[in-house]
């Protein structure tokens, strides 16, 4: 797999303005995307692509958002802060 990326800051690029399909590419060049409808909520997951044999790790939103679009941008926002971070 290849390494993690990093992708413009939240300032930089405004999600408000992307599509669904969009977004959910976006997730694709981290990882493996997961979008789906549980309890009463909209959930989003990524299996991250990392370049350590034997590691992984996921990175998700909450399982409550209102809509698909609230659960991908959140999980964006969270990649976002999660490979800002050193």
């Amino acid at each position: 797999m290849g390494e993690i990326t990093r992708i413009a800051p939240h300032s930089e690029v405004s999600l408000d303005s992307v599509g669904l399909e969009s977004m959910l590419s976006a997730c694709l060049q981290f990882g493996e995307p997961r979008l789906s409808y549980l309890q009463g909520g909209w959930y989003c997951a990524v299996d991250m692509k990392v370049s350590t044999a034997g590691a992984s790790f996921k990175v998700a939103s909450d399982f409550n958002n209102p809509g698909p679009r609230d659960a991908v941008r959140q999980c964006l926002d969270r990649i976002q802060l999660t490979i800002a971070r050193k």
